[in-house]
């Protein structure tokens, strides 16, 4: 193989935050301590109802999205799921008109997934909560209850965040 798939291919993954790209020495595993990681899901919680409001996404492609996603955790296909989660919330919120916004998201989205993966193989009732809270999203859409969609959106975000920190002893508890 040659130098430049290899380069183009560590370059993807520096922009996707699973390398950090050393100038004139190459590539290394990022040094960001799982609870790093877990204080963007705050921040990617509020953004992500930040553009909620200014957003105006197809209900109907969210609706496909959310059976597919379904789908794939009925086959407990984690890979699948962890795709589909995070194509509903880059499609909720990308009609926000507000392209820094969405850029700060997908930064934020693609350095949280390196959790995904933890938080969807640790219990098969994350996805099932995932799932429901996507539709009472949609519903709240639907009936135009801002408010109850992006109290909906705001718990299901945070749900990597508690299931982490109830995994430890001693540590808080909360229902998804």
């Amino acid at each position: 193989m040659s130098r430049t798939p290899v380069r183009e291919a560590l370059g993807r993954l520096a922009s996707e935050g699973f390398l950090e790209h050393i100038p004139h020495r190459g590539f290394r595993v990022p040094e960001e301590s799982i609870t790093d990681l877990l204080e963007l899901y705050l921040i990617l919680s509020t953004l992500e109802v930040l553009a909620g409001h200014d957003s105006s996404p197809r209900l109907m492609e969210l609706h496909e999205i959310n059976r597919d996603y379904a789908a794939a955790a009925e086959r407990r296909d984690f890979r699948a799921g962890i795709e589909l989660n995070d194509q509903f919330h880059h499609t909720l919120s990308r009609r926000s008109m507000n392209t820094h916004l969405e850029s700060m998201l997908d930064d934020i989205r693609g350095t949280v997934r390196r959790l995904e993966p933890w938080t969807f193989s640790t219990d098969q009732k994350d996805w099932t909560h995932s799932i429901a809270h996507h539709t009472e999203i949609l519903t709240a859409m639907e009936a135009g209850d801002f408010e109850a969609a992006a109290e909906t959106l705001q718990r299901n975000r945070l749900m990597t965040y508690w299931r982490f920190h109830q995994s430890m002893p001693g540590g808080p508890t909360r229902d998804a």
